[in-house]
């Protein structure tokens, strides 16, 4: 099998080519994950093609390690299925990307979301957040992975947006949004004492 590239890799196929090119010894450190990424990428496209066609309203989002493009080769593929609240048969969609990764062994870390939803998630849950930093389109419609990595630019900062960490497109300030630091209880009693207001304003 022929893995200089890997268009063509269907994902009934996927477990084999994954085992070719763990096996292949000149592939190591950063050359292998790439690989290992543009592997999963190809299979990826092919099962959101099968599932949604050319419809827009549905993108896959590769996040974390797998958006930086830096795969171990163990580990799961962190993937969110973006969708714009309009689109049919949702779950049939998501279970025609599932359900063949499964059956090929890969691991999953997944998630279905809006942009709505996936910005409320991030707010309340490191993890989710630091993931979102590493955002990268992999198929569907590439507006609504748009939508989740922009924010709005800065007032009076200058300079050009920096670009997404993981190949996304440019960001001009820092998303997701750092939560606002918990005040401790003794500095809220020493607040208190000294007529200071902590916490958000009424």
């Amino acid at each position: 099998m022929d893995l200089t590239r890997s268009s063509g890799i269907r994902p009934a196929g996927f477990r084999e080519a994954r085992v070719a090119v763990l096996g292949r010894p000149e592939l190591t450190g950063a050359a292998l994950r790439s690989r290992l990424s543009a592997l999963a990428d190809d299979v990826l496209t092919d099962l959101l093609g099968k599932a949604a066609g050319h419809a827009s309203g549905v993108a896959l989002v590769a996040v974390g390690s797998y958006g930086r493009r830096e795969p171990a080769p163990g580990s799961d593929l962190d993937l969110l299925l973006l969708h714009n609240g309009a689109v049919t048969d949702l779950a049939a969609v998501a279970d025609a990307l599932w359900y063949p990764l499964w059956d090929s062994g890969v691991g999953l870390d997944h998630a279905v979301r809006t942009v709505t939803e996936a910005r409320v998630v991030a707010a309340e849950d490191l993890k989710a957040a630091l993931g979102l930093l590493d955002a990268r389109h992999i198929a569907g419609d590439p507006r609504l992975t748009s939508e989740l990595v922009q924010v709005p630019a800065r007032t009076g900062g200058g300079g050009a947006p920096a670009p997404g960490r993981g190949g996304g497109p440019p960001r001009s300030g820092p998303w997701p949004a750092p939560a606002p630091a918990a005040a401790s209880p003794a500095r809220a009693g020493r607040s208190a004492r000294r007529g200071d207001r902590v916490g958000p304003a009424p």
